[in-house]
């Protein structure tokens, strides 16, 4: 999720690392998009809340969840993906909550590439990269 505006005009990105505990082993010790699947009738808006509760340790000084883009493509799998925005206005560091082991604003323009979930590097370049085939 993104917080205040860089250089580029881009807000920086927030990328959870996944530890040692995390449920898919192929994640683990890899950058993350604080992401979640929608429970079935959960509106878009009230999973982001709920991602910022379930996935980080100090939400209260993040603002929003504020939409940001939809994007719909097609790689191993079908993907519709709802990206929201947040403004962090707390201070001290982003502590996020088992699974996950280190959280820290990243931007768009110096991302640790090699260090992040392909799946999840994949929505950034369909988010900066719109395509006819990606964006909506």
């Amino acid at each position: 999720m993104p917080a205040e505006t860089s250089k580029e005009g881009e807000p920086p990105i927030l990328l959870l690392r996944a530890g040692d505990r995390h449920p898919l082993s192929f994640r683990r010790g890899k950058l993350l998009l604080p992401a979640t699947i929608l429970s079935y009738g959960e509106q878009p808006r009230a999973a982001a809340r709920r991602i910022l509760q379930e996935q980080l340790g100090n939400p209260d000084g993040l603002g929003g969840p504020e939409f940001l883009k939809l994007l719909s493509y097609v790689g191993a799998h079908w993907d519709i993906v709802i990206l929201f925005q947040t403004r962090f206005d707390g201070e001290g560091l982003i502590q996020p909550k088992e699974p996950f082991v280190q959280g820290a604003f990243y931007d768009i323009d110096a991302l640790p590439r090699k260090d992040m979930a392909e799946d999840h590097l994949e929505i950034l370049d369909s988010m900066l990269n719109p395509s006819d085939d990606a964006a909506v």
